[in-house]
């Protein structure tokens, strides 16, 4: 997501928001040499930059994309084309699982809980609690 502040009526600033401006460039495979642009992306509503907390390092975070809906959230993966991500993840049974699975410490059974590492940080970098 890219920002364009201009300075309007009074010298108050203006923020100008297009859709031009959008940009997803995140990508599920191993970045290839200096390739530093998958930070552009995000849910449809926060930037990832926006996103990160400054009390996680991002070796910690685990990142979900729409892809990691199960098979039968045929609804929520609707709405999502329709509604964005952004209001819809809190549904997604995985990210259900992997907050049990944090606070309780079970083990995956089903090999049906997972993470993906967040944008700069090495397929070798993410440490995850579960």
């Amino acid at each position: 997501m890219k920002l364009t502040i201009i300075a309007g009526a009074g010298g108050k600033p203006e923020f100008k928001l297009q859709s031009s401006d959008r940009a997803n460039l995140w990508k599920p495979t191993p970045p290839t040499a200096g390739e530093d642009d998958r930070y552009l992306t995000g849910d449809g509503t926060v930037p990832f930059e926006g996103a990160v907390p400054a009390f996680l390092a991002r070796e910690n975070l685990v990142c979900v994309t729409p892809d990691d809906y199960g098979y039968w959230e045929i609804q929520d993966r609707i709405v999502t084309q329709f509604g964005g991500f952004h209001g819809i993840m809190p549904n997604m049974d995985m990210l259900h699982r992997l907050i049990v699975r944090h606070f309780t410490g079970a083990s995956d059974r089903h090999g049906n809980t997972w993470g993906r590492r967040a944008p700069g940080v090495p397929s070798r970098g993410l440490e995850t609690p579960t």
